[in-house]
């Protein structure tokens, strides 16, 4: 009896189990939701696309064909220009009968709103020597000019490509001139390690000074080391113009330095 009813079980379940098989493969093989295929499509492509295979793989090239890299930002900070350099000054016309050529030192700051085109804030020094008849007319042994430039200088570059280029500046402000009178005297200078010792020097006599505008025009050059780096030698020549009392005072800077 018991030996039956277990048969009659196990064949009840043999012809049930293959019922239960097709509706489960029923069930997977159905439509799902389209919230389930959309999420399982993208994280698909997002595999394909980062690991570079399948059909997602030409899609990421087409992405990349118009990818140009990083690009420089275009802050204020690469509009940035500086520059720094020394020469000479000679004097023109009736400034070259009161003083000699000086010696000059040059700087600068400046924006440029345009590749071609920016403003330069200058600050210039020169140290002049008087002509002698300047001298003796005053009764002394010696004497000198210092001149001091505050500045706003344009420039405008006619030729920026390459390592070789071109430009023209020009501008005005303040100018300011100290005349100083002096004569030989000995004086003394103490050091922790030789002691005092004499050494020759001049003390001043009497100076003036005088406070005047003035403006200038040049023409200058610069050289790259690298077509498409910014810093550059550069070289220029200017005519310079100043409002002194009586009479205008004519120079020549020439300057060469380093620009950025």
């Amino acid at each position: 009896m018991h030996r039956f009813t277990l048969l009659l079980l196990a064949a009840a379940i043999v012809s049930t189990a293959p019922a239960a098989l097709a509706q489960t493969a029923t069930d997977i093989s159905a439509p799902q939701p389209a919230s389930f295929s959309s999420s399982l499509d993208n994280t698909m492509r997002s595999a394909n696309f980062l690991s570079g295979d399948g059909a997602a793989s030409s899609g990421g090239g087409q992405y990349q064909s118009g990818y140009k890299g990083p690009q420089p930002a275009n802050t204020a900070w690469n509009h940035l220009t500086w520059e720094a350099g020394g020469g000479f000054t000679q004097p023109l016309a009736g400034a070259s009968d009161t003083v000699n050529t000086a010696y000059r030192i040059q700087i600068g700051a400046g924006y440029n709103f345009k590749p071609r085109f920016g403003v330069l804030a200058e600050y210039a020094f020169n140290r002049f020597g008087l002509q002698d008849q300047v001298i003796n007319a005053a009764g002394t042994d010696d004497g000198n000019v210092h001149l001091w430039s505050t500045t706003l200088e344009p420039i405008f570059r006619y030729k920026n490509k390459g390592k070789l280029g071109g430009y023209v500046i020009g501008g005005g402000g303040f100018y300011r001139s100290l005349t100083s009178f002096t004569n030989p005297t000995i004086g003394y200078e103490c050091s922790p390690f030789y002691g005092c010792y004499p050494v020759a020097e001049n003390y001043v006599v009497s100076h003036f000074s005088s406070n005047q505008g003035g403006a200038n025009l040049g023409l200058g050059f610069t050289f790259k080391t690298s077509a498409q780096g910014r810093l550059a030698l550069y070289t220029e020549a200017r005519y310079e113009w100043i409002n002194t009392p009586g009479h205008y005072s004519e120079f020549v800077p020439v300057t060469l330095g380093l620009r950025w």
